[in-house]
């Protein structure tokens, strides 16, 4: 086993991903790509609903860090840091991607 992998499965004292299959794209994504789905606007929405999914997931998981008091302590404090730059970064490559679709 690899580094997160072994530590969830050491912490928890089992292996969390035991019988999970392995993804393979280009079968189980939810709208596998295609040469004939290749063109610019089609990739650009799935970009930004992507980009909008990982705004959501960011902004869900720095309010449930706030309601569990999880804002002290140096480690806390860098994550919440770090997911605040994730987020930013994240809204500005959906901006980027609509004004791209837009052009």
């Amino acid at each position: 086993m690899r580094g997160w992998r072994r530590a969830c499965s050491q912490r928890k004292g089992r292996d969390p991903l035991k019988g999970t299959p392995p993804v393979n794209p280009s079968e189980d994504a939810a709208r596998p790509y295609t040469p004939a789905m290749a063109d610019e606007d089609t990739v650009l929405e799935e970009a930004m609903g992507n980009l909008k999914e990982a705004g959501k997931r960011i902004r869900a998981t720095q309010s449930l860090m706030r309601s569990e008091g999880m804002t002290e302590g140096e480690n806390h404090r860098d994550l919440l840091t770090r997911l605040s730059t994730a987020l930013a970064i994240t809204e500005a490559a959906y901006l980027e991607a609509r004004r791209r679709r837009d052009l």
